[in-house]
């Protein structure tokens, strides 16, 4: 395992701390992490003991996006969801389907899956495309596939006069596309400085501190 094998660098090396960033969510990582013997922080996953963890709060930007496009008045809403094994997509999911369940609009064939790469996830927004209920608007887990408008170029649509989009994450390139990409912006840089913070936090304690950051819609 890429895990196994970077923890026993941190340990041959004498590493005096890490940054773990974009682990896969499973238990098998879990246990290796909770066993690390040197100061740790990840990023993005919550591993559980001991260890401490910067991220964002994906339901309440989830809840960002569907606050702006109901507004706008939409009620068929797809989403474009990443693989459940990486935690925030899983997240982000999770948020969009209780809420859209709660308000009695939700519609399983809405919701299709990519990898967070760009190809993978136009083929996803093609299938969201062709049903018979196509959705006024397409919300993705990530901003890879919105940066590149093809599918809906493709099926003769403008965005936002037929369909809406939204992504999330706020890569800097989703400003110079035209038009530009509606999304939930994680400010990134503050969550690496206050990574490397933690990471030289006294830990003489074995005091694991988890912050979360509010995104916000732009």
């Amino acid at each position: 395992l890429l895990i196994k094998k970077n923890i026993d660098i941190c340990t041959e090396r004498q590493i005096e701390g890490a940054i773990f960033i974009g682990l896969e969510d499973t238990d098998e990582n879990t246990d290796l992490l909770r066993n690390i013997e040197i100061p740790t922080v990840i990023l993005e996953k919550n591993s559980g003991r001991n260890i401490s963890y910067v991220g964002s709060d994906n339901d309440y930007g989830i809840n960002l996006i569907l606050d702006h496009l109901l507004e706008l008045g939409h009620k068929n809403i797809g989403f474009i969801k990443g693989l459940e094994i990486i935690e925030c997509a899983k997240e982000r999911f999770d948020s969009f389907k209780k809420r859209m369940k709660y308000i009695g609009i939700y519609q399983e064939n809405l919701i299709k899956t990519g990898d967070l790469r760009m190809k993978s996830d136009i083929i996803a927004a093609k299938e969201l495309l062709n049903e018979k209920n196509r959705p006024s608007a397409i919300i993705a887990s990530s901003d890879l596939w919105p940066l590149d408008y093809e599918a809906i170029r493709e099926a003769g649509l403008k965005i936002p006069q037929d369909i809406s989009v939204v992504g999330y994450d706020g890569f800097e390139i989703g400003k110079y596309i035209s038009p530009t990409l509606t999304t939930v912006y994680q400010d990134f840089l503050e969550m690496g400085e206050i990574t490397v913070d933690l990471l030289f936090y006294d830990r003489t304690k074995k005091e694991a501190m988890n912050v979360i950051l509010k995104p916000k819609l732009i």
